[in-house]
């Protein structure tokens, strides 16, 4: 029904049995929400504007990150489709933020372009598991700390190929999600 833009009571279901029943209770839904992609400036919200008046070292180094590990390894181009799809669904996933004097800019960037990065590191000829965790690590660090706010992308990515498994690394900056979001 929701398809058809319409709404139905589950306890009217139950309560009427026919379709003759049922069919006058149906009620046509309000509104339908407008998915096509935000491009443009956008107001910054307050979280962002404290984020911008704390003056921080290193803001390009902010954000939220989960590391996944999968036996059988990631097939590199259903990662690209899938953040592919959710940068283009998730309008704050474009996002950029530019300095014009004493303010700050957001801005969405259309969908022309690359939303989010992702960086293949084969580590699959180390034997060391310790080598192999260091070298993660380290490169996991330089993945968060390389992004950009001013040109983006916001959303990194590092696939790590091992002897044991793929592991994938998702970093986001926080300016565009929060705990709840994740």
């Amino acid at each position: 029904l929701h398809q058809y833009d319409y709404k139905l009571a589950v306890h009217d279901i139950f309560q009427h049995q026919t379709i003759e029943q049922i069919s006058p209770l149906m009620e046509k839904l309000a509104h339908t929400v407008d998915q096509r992609p935000v491009e443009g400036e956008v107001e910054l919200l307050p979280v962002q504007r404290m984020f911008f008046e704390q003056q921080l070292d290193a803001p390009h180094h902010f954000n939220q990150s989960v590391m996944v590990f999968r036996q059988q390894s990631f097939n590199e181009e259903h990662v690209r489709t899938v953040f592919a799809k959710l940068t283009e669904h998730h309008d704050a996933l474009r996002m950029v933020f530019v300095r014009e004097g004493n303010l700050v800019k957001a801005y969405n960037r259309g969908l022309d372009g690359n939303h989010f990065s992702l960086v293949i590191t084969d580590l699959t000829s180390y034997e060391d598991e310790s080598a192999v965790s260091q070298r993660i690590e380290k490169e996991a660090g330089e993945i968060q700390s390389s992004m950009d706010i001013n040109q983006g992308p916001l959303v990194k990515l590092g696939l790590f190929k091992t002897r044991n498994g793929d592991h994938l690394l998702i970093a986001i900056h926080h300016l565009v999600v929060d705990g709840v979001s994740w």
